[in-house]
């Protein structure tokens, strides 16, 4: 759906999207999508529940979040087949994608979700649903105290690379059901598959009705202004962010703060 299109929307939808260029959070005016690239869409109308991450945190603030993270995520357990009694490891389990991953595994089905945390971060991904693995030397030898049996996962998904990324085949029973989206070449050489988000909105319809009914949490750490942004890429370039950093003005959210650049939404 392009810029200039006509959508069937009108002024004032609730609308949530992941678009090339990183903006997640689009709106609509006098019934045209208001973006300058193509967009995938889901417009979440009045007889639906507003998107929300819990009491505390406003519908827009988990709707700028979700998009981009949780599309991820879910994309990437798809990619490795995830469903119905599968036991799978998510490496970063605590962060941005990772902690939408770990819920997306059980609504896809899997039995047991382990998921690679600080120690810091432990409870926090015990909360999830998932079994808390310490990343670092020794992990293959913790993963396996925890499934017993042959020691191995169903599936692995990496949102962090480097050695969570060279670890991961010994982890898991089938190579093919490693997947990474970090760096395509280490992930294909070791006969995995690499993924790169792409729009999607029945992805997205899906992962928005899930967290509209409390069945997955978007965490939100802090939100900054806009004027902030360059302390939430400080925060964000530290590590251990837990969930996302997000960025808002005053009447909307304008970006999700990922990676090394946030964009704001043409319409805000």
């Amino acid at each position: 759906m392009g810029g200039d299109e006509e959508a069937d929307l009108t002024e004032g939808n609730a609308v949530i999207a992941r678009a090339g260029g990183q903006p997640v959070v689009t709106c609509a005016t006098d019934q045209k999508v208001v973006a300058d690239i193509a967009v995938e869409l889901v417009a979440l109308r009045a007889s639906r529940q507003p998107v929300c991450a819990s009491a505390a945190v406003d519908d827009v603030v988990a709707a700028g979040a979700l998009p981009l993270v949780g599309l991820t995520a879910l994309q990437a357990l798809r990619a490795a087949g995830t469903g119905p009694g599968d036991t799978v490891l998510v490496h970063a389990a605590s962060g941005g994608v990772g902690h939408l991953a770990v819920q997306v595994a059980r609504e896809l089905g899997a039995t047991r979700v382990l998921g690679t945390s600080s120690e810091r971060n432990a409870d926090f991904v015990r909360s999830l649903g998932a079994d808390p693995v310490t990343y670092g030397p020794g992990l293959g030898d913790r993963v396996a105290e925890l499934v017993g049996g042959d020691g191995r996962v169903d599936v692995a998904v990496d949102f962090i690379g480097g050695e969570a990324l060279a670890a991961s085949p010994a982890l898991v029973r089938d190579p093919a059901r490693h997947v990474s989206v970090v760096d395509p070449a280490p992930v294909l050489e070791q006969g995995g598959r690499y993924v790169f988000v792409r729009p999607d909105a029945e992805g997205l319809g899906w992962l928005a009705e899930r967290v509209a009914d409390g069945r997955i949490i978007v965490e939100i750490q802090q939100v900054f202004d806009l004027a902030a942004a360059p302390d939430a890429h400080r925060l964000l370039e530290e590590g251990h962010v837990r969930g996302k950093l997000v960025l808002g003005g005053s009447s909307c959210v304008v970006s999700a703060v990922c990676g090394s650049r946030a964009v704001a939404s043409p319409a805000c």
